[in-house]
């Protein structure tokens, strides 16, 4: 088993580093593919993607990709996202939050696909209330369905703040952190989290989010572009698959 966690864990890092995303995705099939429970397998993925986020956005901030000063209010908005999150969950129903989802995945796929992909820092709008509203209903949405706000988070700033789509990424995955690093945490308190297997999947990833930032600065940004807007319509796909056609 010892080689598919670091398997999972390098290509889930490689995911992170290039779009911006913490992985998790992929980690939790894997895991649970591989045996594990639900619950230990969103345990380590946390767990990744703390390793991840972490990792990614030393590297990104090291490189000038963005300002961590400036995107804070983007991350504690949504660790605070998180919670309310949690709560909105209890009170809506399933489908209701997945049409409100998939209402915003399509209107935010649109504005990425008709907005360019590299612009200069001057079209940026710099709000740190707004951002931190941004982060706090984005936070919220995604942790209400158990998708990563991250995934939610690159299309607001490329098609609604005028960021381009290179320090979006930065951004995003330094926007992991908000929810990864608490996560890991609660389930290591509440005895879920397998720390050694963890480890198996943690370390790899930090080697395979350093290949994707590698990746990433090598792909030109309207490609880069069209990759992720791939990939956003396999995981808005997938989520009609799951709460409207699966039965």
């Amino acid at each position: 088993m010892d080689i598919f966690l670091v398997t999972t864990g390098l290509f889930a890092g490689i995911l992170s580093g290039f779009f911006g995303v913490g992985g998790g995705t992929i980690t939790v099939p894997m895991l649970i593919f591989l045996g594990l429970n639900i619950k230990e397998a969103i345990a380590i993925s946390a767990m990744q993607m703390s390793f991840s986020s972490v990792f990614g956005s030393y590297i990104n901030y090291k490189n000038s990709v963005f300002d961590a000063r400036a995107a804070m209010p983007f991350l504690l908005g949504g660790a605070l996202g998180g919670v309310v999150g949690a709560h909105f969950t209890k009170m809506a129903d399933e489908k209701t939050l997945a049409l409100i989802l998939l209402a915003f995945m399509v209107f935010a796929i649109i504005k990425l696909l008709t907005s360019p992909a590299d612009r200069h820092e001057s079209h940026e709008k710099k709000s740190p209330p707004l951002f931190f509203a941004i982060g706090l209903f984005i936070g919220a949405l995604g942790s209400s369905v158990g998708i990563g706000g991250a995934l939610l988070l690159a299309p607001v700033l490329v098609g609604f703040l005028g960021f381009g789509l290179k320090k979006a990424i930065g951004i995003t995955l330094f926007y992991v952190i908000s929810t990864s690093v608490f996560a890991a945490a609660s389930f290591y308190l509440a005895g879920v989290l397998d720390v050694a297997k963890g480890l198996l999947v943690a370390v790899p990833a930090v080697v395979g989010v350093y290949i994707g930032i590698y990746m990433a600065s090598k792909t030109h940004a309207t490609k880069h572009k069209g990759m992720m807007l791939a990939l956003y319509f396999f995981i808005t796909g997938s989520l009609i698959y799951e709460f409207f056609v699966k039965i």
